[in-house]
């Protein structure tokens, strides 16, 4: 499962005019901008970023090259599957969890269901149906994400320091769950990042 959240510079600077217009603009809906894409277009992302990841581009103009045809390629699967999530809508308990996430609110699972109004079975459940990840799963996920976007090239932050602030309890624990994800050690991944 792929979870992408743009900021809305990124969007602009990325993006068509039609496409940023229609994913900015002040009345759009969270519904509107959370579709499930199909199994293929996923597998299709997945493997072209892996492969951008693992280049070795000093110029950078073939990642942002490839980024950009990714982007792309994903705005398309995400237009074509307008119809089929119009048909199922995220049910609010999990929308309120999502986005609780979301915001790094990585507080206890009984706390996160009576915020959500749902008692934690309920919505660890419900959770698990609409989104195919169960909570702790997608708590993981996100701190892999957070522990990449702070220890960038690894110059500001030690690896140590940058999976405690992304929220692991320890180092052992982060280790675990960074090679559960990314499939790889996090030096080794390191290594295989470009520049």
């Amino acid at each position: 499962m792929l979870i992408a959240s743009f900021r809305p510079l990124f969007v602009n600077e990325n993006a068509g005019p039609e496409c940023s217009a229609a994913l900015l603009r002040k009345e759009t809906s969270r519904k509107e901008l959370a579709r499930k894409i199909s199994r293929k277009s996923t597998l299709l992302i997945e493997s072209l970023l892996l492969e951008l990841d693992s280049m070795n581009d000093e110029s950078g103009n073939f990642a942002k090259a490839g980024f950009s045809f990714v982007f792309d390629y994903a705005w398309r699967a995400f237009c074509a599957s307008a119809e089929e999530s119009a048909r199922k809508e995220t049910h609010p308990a999990v929308e309120k969890a999502l986005g609780l996430l979301m915001r790094g609110n990585t507080e206890k699972l009984t706390a996160l269901a009576r915020a959500s109004g749902l008692s934690p079975s309920a919505l660890c459940r419900l959770f698990k149906a609409q989104t195919g990840l169960s909570i702790v799963d997608y708590k993981n996920k996100l701190k892999v994400a957070r522990f990449i976007e702070l220890y960038g090239d690894g110059r500001k932050n030690n690896m140590t320091a940058a999976a405690y602030e992304a929220g692991f309890g320890s180092y052992a624990q982060f280790y675990r769950i960074f090679a559960q994800i990314t499939g790889t050690s996090p030096r080794q991944y390191q290594k295989q990042r470009p520049g």
